[in-house]
């Protein structure tokens, strides 16, 4: 269980920047 919860906050602190740079963007 904990594992899947790091690698889900993982993925997130990845996906988060792209979103914000991706609204910067426009």
């Amino acid at each position: 269980m904990s594992f899947s919860i790091i690698l889900l906050l993982r993925l997130f602190r990845f996906i988060l920047p792209i979103i914000g740079w991706t609204f910067q963007q426009q």
